[in-house]
């Protein structure tokens, strides 16, 4: 019952992003053969970069589920997991979606609801650690260029981000006394202070020991497979605009995060049309390269790619999922 309801808002939202992507062709006034003069190479390029997102997000839920965990699972089941996910991450309003749709595939493979949760919900603070520090600089960049409404809006979302994990990091670290003190402050029903109390205490266990020095390795490798997530995306960009150099990366990967910072906003389908519309404004107002075309070519390249990856992940994972329960 919930995976069809989970498919069925997924679906939905697959056709609401198609949707939206028709009009930003509108917009943009884009040709289909603007779109067609994509060379196969780049294409196949942005195909291998795409994969290797996908394996290093497997890689760093493995990671997660080795050190956390105590179901037993290889790389390869949490590869099939984290791009199943990512289907949803996809096709739902931006923030949890993928998450939820994580906890309760990692649920059903026999995963504890809470650590599974919290799993979960550390690679997405390990995203928003990154991707919000890289945006950060992209806004201080558009500041300097004297492109004031677009610094303070990728400024604005990237420090109320970074703001939000210092918090939770704050409070994985006070995990246990912040339960004793709240618990004790507030007149709380007995169930719900047991609950609180469990759910700090399941939070500190993942996230606590991650900040430990024993673990200083697991996290390295963590940091480093964020890196290529965020980074495969800004690199499928900088090889369509045929920038060089180290500075021509930089200027990619910096207007991949602000497209990015728009584009998590829980406005539209997979940040449809917010997220062209930050790479775009950046692209053009910073850099003064009014490339739409390419912005267009490079949304197809790498959302709606992902997107097919991510569906056929999703299929062989429900396809396991049917012949484990018979």
């Amino acid at each position: 019952m919930v995976s069809r309801k989970y498919l069925r808002n997924a679906l939905a939202g697959a056709v609401i992003s198609l949707a939206i992507t028709l009009i930003v062709f509108n917009i943009f006034k884009v040709s289909p053969q603007d779109i067609l003069s994509l060379k196969p190479s780049i294409l196949a390029l942005a195909i291998a970069l795409n994969l290797v997102r996908f394996g290093a997000q497997g890689l760093r839920l493995h990671l997660l589920l080795r050190k956390f965990s105590s179901m037993p699972s290889g790389y390869l089941d949490s590869f099939i997991i984290r791009g199943a996910s990512e289907f949803f991450a996809l096709t739902t309003i931006p923030f949890m979606a993928d998450e939820a749709a994580r906890t309760w595939l990692l649920t059903e493979r026999g995963e504890q609801p809470a650590k599974a949760f919290w799993v979960s919900f550390t690679e997405m603070l390990l995203d928003i650690l990154v991707g919000a520090s890289i945006a950060l600089a992209a806004g201080l960049q558009a500041l300097t260029a004297n492109i004031h409404y677009l610094g303070l809006v990728i400024l604005a979302i990237s420090s109320t981000q970074l703001l939000i994990v210092a918090i939770f990091l704050w409070m994985a670290l006070k995990s246990s006394s912040l339960a004793e003190r709240i618990a004790g402050v507030m007149p709380l029903p007995r169930r719900v202070r047991r609950w609180l109390i469990d759910s700090l205490d399941d939070m500190g266990r993942v996230f606590a020991p991650l900040l430990s020095r024993p673990a200083t390795w697991t996290f390295t490798w963590l940091m480093l497979s964020t890196l290529i997530v965020l980074s495969a995306p800004a690199l499928t960009l900088y090889l369509m605009l045929g920038q060089g150099g180290f500075y021509g990366f930089t200027a990619s990967l910096f207007t991949f995060q602000s497209g990015n910072a728009l584009g998590v906003l829980p406005v539209t389908v997979g940040g449809s049309g917010l997220t062209e519309a930050g790479v775009y404004l950046y692209l053009k107002e910073v850099y003064g390269n009014d490339a739409a075309p390419v912005v267009i070519q490079w949304r197809l390249a790498t959302y709606h790619l992902s997107l097919i990856i991510s569906g056929l992940m999703f299929a062989i994972e429900v396809v396991g999922m049917r012949r484990t329960r018979q």
